[in-house]
């Protein structure tokens, strides 16, 4: 695992046992600035890469979401799975989701984040990276939550600034980044 002390943390490693739904509490900011923490979803979800894809589908299917963390026997974040990623694998091995593993489908790369980072931080790795969501970890790189591209969204109206990177019209862009077709948004796949 590779943790950076700064308040972005980038991790990739291999794993196993299941785990049930973390919540941990939002501290509220000082001085008028969001921080990841203010805007995080606190009840996450997650699987591990000695499951099979029906776990992560159901997960996502009774709790109207659209991709899982992906934890080790610590609990920390190593990978990501998507419904996308989910239907390609059954698609190309051509087998039940029982009989597919995770590890088969995860990404392996996992850009997370600090509860404690401002939020435009955590907007500018998305922005970076081409993804649209990050685990929201703590510093021994346990998860702690979840943060969107829509939870950025909901929160960047407040900044009149063009150049401010949480400013509306920012936001958005990275959105249509994110969804920007032809271009894997995988960064093994990217090279």
């Amino acid at each position: 695992m590779s943790l950076q002390h700064a308040s972005v943390a980038t991790f990739a490693e291999e794993g196993a046992p299941p785990s049930e739904a973390v919540e941990v509490e939002a501290e509220p900011t000082r001085g008028g600035a969001f921080l990841v923490s203010d805007v995080m979803t606190p009840l996450v979800y997650s699987c591990s890469l000695g499951d099979t894809l029906d776990r992560p589908a159901r997960l996502m299917w009774e709790h109207d979401c659209g991709a899982i963390p992906v934890l080790d026997e610590r609990q920390h974040t190593v990978g990501m799975i998507t419904d996308r990623d989910i239907c390609m694998a059954a698609y190309i091995q051509g087998r039940p989701l029982a009989h597919i593993a995770v590890a088969s489908a995860a990404s392996k790369h996992v850009y997370s984040v600090l509860p404690g980072a401002p939020l435009s931080e955590a907007h500018h790795l998305m922005k970076m990276h081409r993804v649209r969501r990050l685990p929201v970890v703590d510093i021994g790189g346990n998860l702690v939550g979840m943060l969107s591209l829509a939870d950025v969204l909901r929160h960047s109206g407040g900044s009149l600034d063009l150049h401010h990177p949480l400013h509306v019209e920012n936001v958005l862009t990275t959105l249509a980044d994110a969804f920007r077709p032809g271009a894997s948004r995988r960064p093994e796949d990217r090279g």
